[in-house]
């Protein structure tokens, strides 16, 4: 199940909207489930619209933020 597709989409972050700029192929080790991304939740990089990117994890149209891409 290719995650490519999801590349681009917006998902709801925790102030406001966000993009789906970049998929990851395997979860964090914390994260309570299967180690393989899916459509429905996967590690992702996302870029907000003032242009910060901030890794995330999507779970369906939210993304949950785990700290900025560039730290």
């Amino acid at each position: 199940m290719a995650l490519f597709n999801m590349l681009g989409i917006e998902v709801e972050g925790p102030e406001g909207p966000v993009r789906v700029e970049a998929t990851f192929a395997a979860l964090p080790p914390d994260h309570g489930g299967p180690k393989i991304c899916t459509r429905e939740r996967f590690l992702g990089e996302v870029r907000d619209q003032a242009g910060r990117r901030w890794h995330a994890m999507i779970e369906g149209r939210q993304a949950r933020f785990l700290g900025r891409a560039d730290d």
